[in-house]
C-alpha cells in the first residue's frame, strides 16, 4: 500500500488572493477543482472567479450555465470558434466589471447573470426606442 493520498484531479491555485465585498484582500483557503477539461479554455479568463466557487453545487451550476451558453455561441459562431468567442466575452466582461463595477461579490451570480449571457444587439435597442417614440407620437394625436 502506498502512503500517498489519492488524487482528486487538478485543482485551482491552492491559495488565491481574493477581494471581498469590503475591498479587503484575503487568502482563500482550500483547493477548488479546476473546471472540467472541455470548459477550461472557455473559463480561463475568469480562473480567479472560478477559484471562489467553494461548493460543488455552485461549480455544477456554473458548468451547466457555461455549457448552455457555449451551445448558443456554437449556433452563430460555429463549433471551431465558439470556445474562443465565449472566452473573449468573459475576458471583456471581467475587465469591464473591474473597471466600472468593482470586485465581484457573488461569483456564481456574476458568471450566470453578467459574464456568460449574450447582451441584446444594438438593433434591438434601436427598434425599442423607435417603437417608444412611435407610441409617444400616436398618444399625442
Amino acid at each position: 500500500m502506498s502512503s500517498e493520498k489519492p488524487s482528486r484531479g487538478p485543482v485551482a491555485h491552492p491559495s488565491v488572493r481574493v477581494v471581498d465585498g469590503a475591498g479587503q484582500c484575503r487568502q482563500q483557503r482550500g483547493r477548488v477543482p479546476l473546471p472540467p477539461e472541455d470548459l477550461r479554455a472557455v473559463l480561463a479568463p475568469v480562473d480567479l472567479v472560478w477559484a471562489r466557487l467553494d461548493h460543488p453545487a455552485a461549480r455544477k451550476l456554473a458548468e451547466a450555465a457555461t455549457r448552455s451558453e457555449l451551445e448558443r455561441v456554437i449556433g452563430f459562431a460555429g463549433r471551431v470558434d465558439a470556445s474562443q468567442v465565449l472566452a473573449d466575452r468573459l475576458a471583456r466582461r471581467l475587465a469591464e466589471q473591474m473597471r466600472l463595477g468593482g470586485p465581484i461579490k457573488d461569483p456564481v451570480g456574476w458568471l450566470i447573470g453578467r459574464g456568460l449571457p449574450q447582451r441584446q444587439q444594438c438593433g434591438d435597442a434601436v427598434r425599442r426606442r423607435s417603437a417608444a417614440r412611435l407610441r409617444s407620437a400616436l398618444s399625442a394625436l
